[in-house]
């Protein structure tokens, strides 16, 4: 008959390995894609993308995480 609505605390706790996985993607994707400017610079721009894509779509699932 009463339905109990979840609090903000409880879905932050049941959010808590989202995000934590995907920040730690989002940092890890940063170095690496620091590392490979630094090494190749701009003049193997393929080598980039994939550093590139996994550093957007974490940030992108971690943006939607949160929100």
């Amino acid at each position: 008959m009463f339905e109990t609505l979840d609090s903000p605390l409880d879905r932050t706790v049941d959010r808590r390995w989202a995000l934590l996985m995907y920040g730690t993607w989002a940092v890890s994707g940063l170095f690496v894609l620091i590392f490979e400017v630094r090494r190749h610079g701009f003049s193997q721009p393929l080598r980039l993308v994939g550093p590139t894509a996994v550093l957007l779509l974490s940030w992108t699932w971690l943006v939607t995480t949160l929100g």
